[in-house]
């Protein structure tokens, strides 16, 4: 029997997310394609290396919006219907619906009578003029799809109230290679203290923040929360990211004499996994995110987290006093009793980064392909009927 062609129409390649189609595409079962919608942001620098599953790049328009410091790219390819109907395709699957090549997708699948997935992780903390002003059409997007694949429970939750039904949606949990960073961390354990000195760190205990430097992931919060506890614990910040708050940052820094923060721009996972390393505890009090895989990243380095009920993420990885503590996104002093009670109980953070490991190890790129193998499976024999 001939494998069933599959398309992925996604967004852009990256380092966390190259590794799950590498994994599709050595998958047997499925003869499987991606299609990006673009080759890069600009808002992202990292480094993607060798793509090594069937790929192609299409021809794009992106429109770049701004909202605030922040950068939300609308993808805009006008050549899908041309590629979709050029494939002979027996299954799409679309990434989202924050670009016009979705529903240009969507239009050309239901000529074609293609069935379609959308594999979505948006959740109902996303309140935003966007948002609202594409209620509407979105609703008719996943309503007319054969099959929803979220990225969690927050996004599987946004897509019953929608009004999708609950027998079509399939939870692949949004994630990163977790044993890698495992490993990386275990490697790295007993060099701790001269990784920090290879960046000039002194202090005592570390707190890391992973993510662009921007309002909307709460690192001012960060910053007056560690520059006011600095003062009687001696803690310090390693900022691994970029964006316009950088100088802001450092301007505060300097007006405040608050010289314990340092800051590094990664572009690649081993990069990343390396900063980890380095740290006691990973916070990130953003105001919104999706699904960040920066938090299964911190977990499985081993480290506490601490984020908010905004970060779709917070729902399935963290387990409130076990692994971690989720607050309200912009309520300063929780987050500074949080980081402070983590910051000055070793034993606790040690209790910790053991309880991480069990909860995270589940959430790997093979459980995330059953998942999709499960959803694939169900939409084409819907079809068949």
């Amino acid at each position: 029997m001939a494998k069933k062609r599959v398309l992925f129409l996604h967004t852009l390649p990256s380092p966390y997310r190259n590794p799950l189609f590498e994994r599709l595409d050595r998958d047997p079962e499925y003869d499987t394609v991606v299609y990006f919608m673009a080759k890069g942001a600009k808002n992202r620098v990292w480094k993607n290396g060798d793509l090594n599953f069937k790929h192609k790049f299409l021809p794009e328009l992106t429109l770049n919006l701004k909202e605030k410091d922040d950068i939300i790219p609308i993808w805009n390819n006008p050549t899908v219907p041309i590629e979709i109907a050029r494939g002979k395709f027996d299954l799409v699957v679309c990434s989202g619906w924050d670009s016009v090549a979705s529903f240009l997708a969507r239009i050309t699948c239901w000529l074609l009578g293609i069935p379609m997935i959308i594999w979505a992780g948006s959740t109902a903390n996303e309140k935003s003029w966007r948002r609202t002003l594409a209620y509407l059409p979105v609703r008719l997007l996943v309503n007319s799809c054969t099959a929803l694949i979220a990225y969690g429970a927050a996004s599987r939750d946004y897509l019953l109230s929608l009004g999708a039904k609950k027998e079509k949606v399939f939870i692949s949990n949004n994630s990163v290679d977790v044993d890698f960073y495992r490993k990386t961390a275990q490697q790295n354990s007993a060099k701790k203290q001269q990784l920090r000195k290879s960046l000039g760190i002194k202090n005592k205990n570390l707190v890391i923040f992973v993510g662009q430097l921007i309002s909307r992931k709460g690192a001012l919060d960060l910053y007056r929360v560690i520059e006011e506890l600095n003062r009687k614990l001696d803690v310090g910040v390693l900022w691994v990211g970029y964006g316009p708050l950088e100088n802001k940052l450092k301007s505060l820094g300097k007006e405040n004499s608050f010289n314990d923060q340092y800051f590094v721009t990664t572009r690649t996972p081993q990069e990343t996994a390396k900063m980890y390393s380095m740290a006691d505890l990973f916070v990130l009090p953003t105001y919104e995110d999706i699904y960040s895989n920066v938090v299964p990243e911190a977990l499985a380095s081993g480290l506490p987290v601490v984020t908010t009920h905004q970060n779709g993420v917070s729902v399935d990885y963290l387990r409130e006093g076990e692994n971690g503590f989720v607050i309200n996104a912009g309520d300063i002093e929780s987050l500074k009793e949080k980081v402070r009670l983590l910051v000055s109980d070793q034993t606790l953070r040690n209790k910790m980064s053991v309880k991480t490991w069990q909860l995270v190890k589940n959430f790997n790129y093979d459980n995330s392909v059953k998942s999709f193998k499960k959803a694939i499976k169900y939409a084409l024999k819907q079809h068949a009927r």
